[in-house]
């Protein structure tokens, strides 16, 4: 609909549970969830999707089999879950690049990326609590991804370089069990 509230229109005809759309910077697709089994509690198995903006041409960017691992100091990897649940997508204002969640729905997960064809999925975080990541929000340049994590045993705001790299903790946050996705004010 129009910023008005006019001219309302639904542009997804499928029968599936849609939620959290996130707009790519030119306005002609949109990423969203995608809940396979809405009326399960426990196993909701929500994926990512993107469509064009009239809803044509749907397709699931998450469909590949992912698994969040620990990069260990010696450079060996531990497994930490498979990571077939997605969510809380976030479309870079520039690169055609979607950041989002991957993990076990209602557990724990990381924040991974994607292309907005469906390559070259990877995992940014990875924590070495076993602790979730998520809510990942682009700075308007699309240099830096803001998200909230668990890591030190309470929420906290972290930002990070795009490509995962230069973590650190920008503040506190006391909300339970995670207070949303934060976001960045637009440059002026």
């Amino acid at each position: 609909m129009g910023a008005d509230g006019k001219d309302a229109r639904q542009i997804v005809g499928k029968a599936t549970f849609k939620t959290g759309p996130s707009w790519s910077p030119d306005g002609k697709q949109m990423a969203f969830i995608r809940i396979r089994n809405p009326r399960s509690p426990k196993n909701p198995q929500p994926q990512i999707g993107i469509m064009n903006s009239d809803g044509t041409d749907e397709r699931i960017l998450t469909q590949q089999r992912r698994k969040n691992v620990r990069v260990n100091s010696d450079g060996t990897e531990t497994l930490l879950e498979t990571a077939y649940d997605a969510n809380a997508p976030a479309w870079s204002p520039v690169a055609g690049k979607v950041a989002f969640w991957s993990g076990i729905e209602n557990r724990y997960g990381q924040i991974w990326v994607i292309n907005s064809d469906g390559t070259n999925s990877r995992q940014l975080t990875d924590d070495p609590n076993h602790r979730n990541s998520d809510d990942p929000s682009w700075s308007p340049d699309g240099k830096k991804i803001l998200f909230s994590t668990g890591r030190s045993g309470r929420n906290e705001l972290w930002v990070m370089d795009a490509d995962g790299k230069n973590e650190r903790k920008v503040h506190d946050i006391d909300a339970f069990p995670f207070p949303g996705r934060a976001s960045w004010q637009p440059v002026r």
